[in-house]
């Protein structure tokens, strides 16, 4: 459906809340006929998207949206006197009516029809004053459990997974689960249609509503349902899970994919985060990798700059520390924002924290790894920074380190590979010291030159082999 289609219900919408005859559809009358039956056969489930398809083949709409065929005039009427009364059945609804939430479910089911889902919901969500519809429209997402996974097992228990991490807080474990289930929850129409019009009447009802849930099945929906809406409403949901899933779904797009104003709303949801008992968990699931001018990596450095040390301590401790070419640059973008936000004073905590946990990683040592070269890291940038502001100690460790690397053959290693690691170790060390002393002095570059050979015998002595270099 192209958005030339979208303009023939938005055009009928506006004609249908102006007074005149109304059409109940066939189906819908058949239905409401047989409602009592309905509300006390236990196993008889009111199927909507049935009914969904019958009212829309009654009225040939799915032809016409999609331009299988135009729309006469007649049948535009017929369009205008149905949607007419499915507001006024709308604007009279109360929870005195006779079977009150099976009646509402039809009526949407019949507005669906339509596409009410992508027309402007505005046009008719205006139209309804009464209080009643929007703690009915509420009431309907109980309903939402029941719509879960059916009968496949496979995806039961992988929602029962998924609501667990939820509830323990575990968003890293969560990301990885979400990979999984990237499709949209089959909510149906009546359903779909509850969502959008309470995120219309009454948003803090339905983030109200979330809140009280704690249910990862409905926050995953819900943001399924409100698309490029759902980053907005989560501002004012305090359930951490509906924030994430809304989050996710913007994390990796590049800003200029991306919503208008989802980098500010991002930067908002990271600093909502921050308070609570998540942060760190929140870190690990969205900057354990960073990527390159992602919408969460452009919000990062300004929430940062407005935490405390506490924070900052939980963003060193996410980042996957390696010798991954990739995300040397992206962290270096990131950190040098927060520098330029914060200054030079300030930023020499978040130096400190780097270094620290780089000093401690020492390029993988005890974890048995082999280097076949000196190596880059995702903290290239802030050991780099932390020598450069205190030169007394770079000069005392690039000269430390010069010695261990002459004196590296006159050392036992119960191997060649330890002793070639070891070396591209301490060269790994001193190309950072080296850097930091060249950014003291003046250089503007925030990363320090590509890692390559020391000389030509040492490449052989070494076979040295650097796994980031591009290939001829």
């Amino acid at each position: 459906m192209n958005s030339q289609a979208l303009m023939i219900p938005r055009m009928l919408f506006l004609k249908a809340v102006e007074g005149g005859p109304v059409e109940t559809p066939v189906a819908i009358q058949e239905i409401l006929r047989d409602l009592p039956l309905l509300a006390t056969a236990e196993s008889v489930r009111l199927n909507t998207a049935a009914l969904e398809e019958k009212v829309s083949a009654q009225f040939s709409i799915r032809e016409v949206l999609y331009g299988e065929q135009d729309l006469q005039p007649e049948q535009a009427e017929q369009w205008v006197n149905t949607l007419r009364w499915v507001v006024q059945e709308l604007k009279s609804w109360t929870p005195d009516v006779a079977h009150a939430s099976l009646h509402l479910r039809i009526v949407l089911a019949a507005l669906a029809a339509f596409d009410a889902v992508y027309a402007e919901i505005d046009v008719i969500s205006q139209q309804f004053t009464t209080l009643s519809l929007p703690e009915g429209l509420c009431c309907l997402l109980e309903h939402a459990e029941a719509q879960k996974v059916g009968g496949n097992s496979l995806l039961s228990s992988l929602w029962v997974e998924i609501q667990a991490v939820s509830l323990a807080g575990d968003y890293e474990r969560l990301s990885t689960l979400r990979r999984h289930f990237g499709i949209d929850i089959p909510f149906p129409p009546d359903m779909r249609l509850a969502i959008l019009l309470l995120w219309r009447m009454k948003p803090s009802m339905l983030a109200k509503h979330i809140d009280q849930k704690k249910d990862a099945f409905l926050s995953y929906g819900i943001c399924c349902v409100l698309r490029d809406s759902a980053y907005k409403l989560a501002l004012d949901v305090d359930d951490v899970t509906f924030k994430f899933f809304s989050a996710a779904a913007l994390a990796d797009m590049r800003e200029e994919y991306a919503p208008s104003g989802a980098v500010e709303v991002f930067r908002k949801l990271l600093l909502q985060v921050a308070r609570s008992d998540h942060w760190a968990s929140w870190l690990h699931a969205f900057f354990k990798y960073p990527g390159r001018n992602w919408v969460s990596e452009q919000a990062l450095p300004d929430a940062l700059a407005q935490l405390d040390a506490k924070h900052w301590s939980e963003f060193v401790n996410a980042v996957e520390l390696w010798t991954h070419l990739p995300t040397v640059a992206p962290v270096t973008n990131l950190l040098v924002r927060f520098y330029k936000a914060v200054g030079a004073s300030a930023a020499s905590e978040m130096w400190r924290l780097a270094y620290r946990r780089w000093d401690s990683w020492d390029y993988g040592r005890g974890q048995d790894q082999h280097m076949s070269a000196p190596a880059a890291c995702s903290f290239d940038f802030p050991v780099a920074m932390h020598y450069a502001i205190a030169p007394d100690e770079a000069m005392a460790e690039k000269e430390r380190l010069i010695d261990a690397i002459a004196f590296i053959d006159q050392t036992w290693f119960s191997s060649q590979s330890d002793l070639i690691t070891q070396r591209n170790r301490l060269l790994s060390r001193l190309r950072l010291v080296c850097h930091g002393q060249a950014l003291a002095s003046g250089v503007s570059d925030p990363l320090p030159p590509p890692v390559q050979p020391d000389s030509e015998y040492a490449a052989l002595r070494y076979k040295y082999f650097d796994v980031n270099s591009r290939r001829p």
